[in-house]
């Protein structure tokens, strides 16, 4: 049952930070354990070659090449929150959760004020029952989001996960 509210959580942020986030150009598909969140990478300014990257992806022309030059990306341009942010996307398709929550970790170390990789780690420990960190990072959530709707329905989400991982 904890992984079942967790990931409501995480689904239901998804689709809040979605629709605000609407007007940014890339939508990839998470696949999670309990359906498809659509999810939208918070930048509008991709490279020519994240891009590029991220088309083979998602097309599925070339994925593993896809995969590959967005770590190139990351590896020759560590503060490339875009790349890291892909990676952190297709990470959590592929189930690789502690990947992903290393890749979001990365992406607020250069930018601590990300929106998307904020709420992503809050779903992602509380998945996990790591409340503290959940938590932690639901308190910056909190400082730098602007948007009154959006943080009323996290705040909603996070204090059902933390009242059914309570009991």
């Amino acid at each position: 049952m904890k992984g079942k509210g967790s990931y409501f959580l995480l689904i239901a942020i998804g689709f809040s930070l979605a629709m605000v986030m609407s007007f940014f150009p890339y939508k990839p598909k998470i696949k999670g354990k309990e359906g498809v969140l659509n999810s939208t990478v918070l930048h509008s300014n991709d490279t020519p070659s994240v891009k590029t990257a991220v088309d083979l992806v998602k097309n599925n022309s070339n994925p593993m090449q896809g995969i590959r030059m967005l770590k190139e990306i990351a590896e020759k341009e560590p503060s490339n929150t875009e790349a890291l942010s892909y990676l952190a996307l297709f990470s959590l398709q592929s189930n690789q959760t502690e990947k992903a929550i290393q890749r979001f970790e990365e992406v607020i170390e250069v930018d601590s004020n990300n929106i998307q990789a904020l709420y992503f780690l809050i779903g992602l420990y509380a998945d996990q029952n790591k409340k503290e960190r959940a938590k932690f990072y639901f308190e910056k959530f909190k400082d730098v989001n602007t948007d009154k709707q959006l943080l009323e329905s996290v705040s909603e989400k996070v204090d059902q996960i933390l009242t059914i991982e309570k009991n």
